[in-house]
């Protein structure tokens, strides 16, 4: 098999990994949500979210952009395993330092805020584990080795676990210590695993302390940390601003809708991680055909599944909230509808960083892209939340992912052109359309019926959506997707003549 099938088998293997595993992630909140947020109720859930976003100022601290960074650095030193060996060491040493002087602050800042509220403590100490994981995390190394099917298996492993913890152990709104403990010990546990999954030759000695230039990797990881900062301003900031300005229940609002949006933003971006590493590797060995090949076939994949994911749930949302998160959670719904854009955007936006500027180490123009329309989003929310509460909170955060788009492409049109990143947009944008308008049709049409459950709807919505979009896909031949429905239908034949055999 010649080099360049091994790597093009390589990327196709740990994309359908990768993307198995972001279905699980996915999967995981549809089947604990309903049941969380049922038990916890939307006061809880939001004292939790706020909780959680204090604690993820901390993380971002410790973490300082340690997994882009490293992952860039492992894939760059991929076939010279000494310096491979060093630059990983020195990373995570570095990252354990950090970790280790975020968590003296993260003990120091809950025990004055909240000296008090013995629940937030207790909450707080549970959550600190996200902090020890991120100490001993190596995920940074398997990213850069695109060893993704060692990442999923386990991360999968625990995902399951986890899932079925919660059910046993949360039981009723005062349970919010154990919903703590059961997440934040799963991920350590996650981390343990794949810290001990090392295979023989995998990581050497390294060949002495200066060779682990821990300030060096503490500088140039800096870069990448600038983003991570914004990224959380985005997210984190909304839900503490909710939390201090607005009640409990507002948060609890913002919360469930961001996750929900979240999700599928994460899943229809999972494609970002790896082409970190790809293009990475690429621009390392200066290989331009191959670069400008898999960016159209990122933004490819990326408009077929982000699309209709965006269009699907603003059309599922009204019967969607009700079924999923219970009675209480009315408000939910209109966030969405705001946040559903960010389906599209967000990962967008930090496609162009995996494609273009991280790997062209032109992190610093993309930070300064984030941190302005992080001030956006501020300033948006700060005045808007006052007012319209969660709603105002959501609409900062879409104007802010809004903002950088026209910023990003800009500064990377020499090398991304509009017709690189918009050639496979008009099909796919044009079948989500349709799709939206037979599920919303069909959904009015069954409503004035009166004859099914709320289950039963939700499943034929989306039932409805994703059969006109598979159509529409095969009859427009859309790239991505008829390709996919072509190479399923020809495995699909494979089988049956082995069978008929």
């Amino acid at each position: 098999m010649s080099l360049s099938l091994q790597k093009t088998k390589s990327l196709k293997i740990n994309a359908i990994f990768n993307g198995f595993y972001q279905i699980l992630t996915l999967m995981a909140p549809l089947l604990t949500t309903p049941y969380i947020s049922r038990v916890l109720g939307p006061e809880v859930i939001g004292d939790y979210s706020y909780y959680y976003s204090i604690l993820g100022y901390f993380t971002l601290i410790a973490t300082f952009g340690f997994n882009d960074y490293g992952t860039k650095v492992i894939a760059q030193y991929r076939d010279d395993p000494q310096k491979k060996s060093d630059a990983f060491w020195g990373i995570q040493m570095a990252k354990f330092l950090l970790s280790l002087v975020c968590l003296g602050a993260y003990f120091t800042t809950f025990f004055v805020l909240f000296s008090n509220n013995q629940t937030a403590i207790y909450v707080f100490l549970g959550m600190s584990l996200y902090i020890v994981s991120i100490m001993f995390d190596p995920t940074f190394f398997f990213q850069g080795n695109e060893n993704f099917v060692s990442i999923s298996i386990r991360n999968a492993i625990i995902r399951v676990l986890t899932i079925v913890l919660t059910f046993v152990f949360v039981k009723s709104e005062n349970d919010i210590v154990k919903y703590t403990l059961v997440l934040s010990i799963g991920n350590l546990l996650a981390t343990i695993i794949m810290f001990f999954s090392f295979r023989r030759g995998d990581v050497k000695k390294p060949t002495s302390f200066k060779n682990l230039q821990l300030f060096s990797h503490l500088r140039l990881a800096f870069a990448y940390f600038i983003p991570n900062l914004a990224v959380t301003l985005f997210t984190s900031l909304n839900q503490t601003m909710l939390g201090a300005m607005s009640s409990s229940m507002e948060s609890g609002y913002y919360s469930q809708a961001s996750k929900i949006i979240g999700l599928l933003s994460t899943f229809a971006g999972s494609l970002s991680i790896i082409m970190l590493s790809r293009m990475s590797f690429l621009f390392a060995t200066g290989n331009e055909e191959q670069i400008r090949q898999k960016t159209q076939k990122t933004f490819e994949a990326f408009w077929a599944v982000a699309l209709p994911l965006t269009f699907g749930i603003v059309a599922i949302a009204p019967t969607l909230v009700p079924l999923f998160f219970g009675p209480g959670y009315e408000k939910v719904i209109p966030n969405m509808y705001i946040l559903a854009a960010i389906i599209v955007l967000s990962p967008l936006n930090t496609l162009f960083g995996s494609v273009y500027y991280r790997p062209k180490n032109k992190i610093w123009i993309q930070s300064g892209i984030i941190v302005f329309a992080s001030a956006i989003n501020i300033s948006v929310s700060y005045f808007l939340i006052s007012s319209f509460q969660s709603l105002g909170a959501s609409a900062g955060r879409f104007i802010a992912e809004i903002v950088q788009l026209p910023l990003l492409m800009f500064f990377s049109r020499k090398s991304l052109s509009k017709s690189t990143i918009f050639h496979s947009f008009i099909k796919p944008f044009d079948n989500s359309l349709i799709m939206f308008i037979a599920v919303i049709i069909c959904s009015e049409f069954l409503q004035n019926l009166g004859i099914f459950s709320s289950i039963i709807m939700l499943c034929l919505e989306v039932f409805i959506g994703a059969l006109v979009y598979v159509i529409m896909e095969i009859l427009t031949k859309e790239t991505f997707g008829y390709g996919l429905v072509m190479l399923v239908m020809g495995k699909i034949k494979q089988l049956s003549k082995k069978f008929r055999k």
